[in-house]
C-alpha cells in the first residue's frame, strides 16, 4: 500500500527544482532525472549572464530550463531587448521574473516595470513565472503585494501568454490557501505553485530562510517543533509532512470552482542540495 496519497504523488511529480548559478554545473546537474524541470536563479553574486550560462548548460542536457531575470540587474531597455532575443534563439519557452534582491537599481524599480517592456519585445516565450507572497514581505506592504501580483496576471494575460505564480518559501498550509483564496476572489487565473525547501540542514535553513524574508513561517516551524533541537540535529529538514498539508489545502482550494483554483505544483528550493533532494522526491514515484 503507498503511504502518499494521490494528491501528494502528484505534487511532487509536477515539482521543479530552483538552482543557484555555479561555476561546477556538471557536479551538480549530474543527480538531476531526465527532462527535469528546473529554475536557475539570478542574483546580485551571481548576475544575469551566469545564469544564461547555466541555462544553456541545462538546455544541452535535455532539461526544460527557466531562467529568472532580476529586474533591479538590468541595465535598461537595450539590455531587455538582448534579453528577449537571447530567449527567442534558445527557445526558451518560459522565465522567471523577480524584481531581485539589489538594493540599488540600474534602471528598474520593480519586477513590473521590466515585465511590461520585456513582453513588449519578441522574446519567444510562452509562459511567465512570478513570485507571491503569502508570508509577506519585509520591504513591501500586503495589499501592495496583492495588487503587483493581480496586475501581473492581468498583463500576462492579455498579452495571450500562460502564467504561474511561485509562493515564497512557506511552512504554514493554512496561510497559503487563505492567500490563494483571496487572489482567486479577485480574479486571479494563474496556476500557482508552492515554493517549498529541499533536503536541507536545519541550521541551513533557517539562516537563509530569515534571509529571504520568510520569518513569519520560521516562526511557525518554531511553534509546531523543538527549535533548538531542530538546529542540533544531524539529521536534515523533510517536506514530506509539508507535502502532505499542501494536499490538504489543495482539495479546499479544488472545490472553489474558479479557474486554475487548485496548487498545481511544488518549487523546490534546493540551495544546490540536489542529490539529497532527488533522492527524497524518488520515494514519490515507487
Amino acid at each position: 500500500m503507498n503511504r502518499f496519497s494521490k494528491e501528494e504523488v502528484r505534487l511532487v511529480r509536477r515539482m521543479r527544482y530552483e538552482l543557484f548559478p555555479t561555476t561546477n554545473v556538471s557536479s551538480i546537474i549530474k543527480y538531476l532525472p531526465k527532462n527535469s524541470n528546473v529554475s536557475v536563479t539570478s542574483s546580485v553574486k551571481h548576475g544575469v549572464k551566469e545564469t544564461q550560462a547555466m541555462t544553456q548548460q541545462l538546455l544541452a542536457a535535455d532539461h526544460s530550463v527557466c531562467p529568472h531575470f532580476a529586474a533591479r540587474l538590468v541595465s535598461g531597455a537595450h539590455e531587455t531587448k538582448q534579453l528577449a532575443l537571447w530567449t527567442r534563439t534558445n527557445g526558451i519557452k518560459k522565465v522567471f521574473i523577480v524584481a531581485g534582491d539589489c538594493n540599488e537599481t540600474n534602471y528598474y524599480t520593480d519586477s513590473l516595470q521590466f515585465m511590461e517592456d520585456f513582453l513588449n519585445e519578441d522574446h519567444g516565450v510562452e509562459c511567465v513565472s512570478f513570485a507571491i507572497y503569502p508570508d509577506g514581505h519585509p520591504l513591501v506592504d500586503h495589499a501592495e503585494l496583492v495588487s503587483f501580483a493581480l496586475r501581473k496576471n492581468k498583463l500576462i494575460s492579455e498579452r495571450g501568454l500562460r502564467s504561474e505564480a511561485v509562493s515564497q518559501m512557506c511552512f504554514d498550509g493554512s496561510r497559503i490557501v487563505d492567500y490563494v483564496q483571496l487572489l482567486r476572489s479577485n480574479d486571479f487565473t494563474s496556476s500557482v505553485y508552492v515554493g517549498i525547501p529541499g533536503i536541507i540542514s536545519y541550521f541551513k535553513l533557517f539562516s537563509i530562510g530569515t534571509s529571504l524574508g520568510v520569518s513569519n513561517s520560521l516562526r511557525f516551524l518554531h511553534k509546531n517543533a523543538n527549535a533548538a533541537s531542530m538546529l542540533l540535529s544531524p539529521k536534515p529538514y523533510d517536506p514530506s509532512a509539508l507535502i502532505s498539508q499542501i494536499a490538504q489545502a489543495n482539495e479546499v482550494l479544488g472545490n472553489e470552482g474558479s479557474a486554475g483554483a487548485g496548487i498545481e505544483g511544488v518549487h523546490v528550493f534546493t540551495f544546490n542540495a540536489l542529490e539529497t533532494t532527488v533522492s527524497w522526491a524518488a520515494q514519490y514515484s515507487k
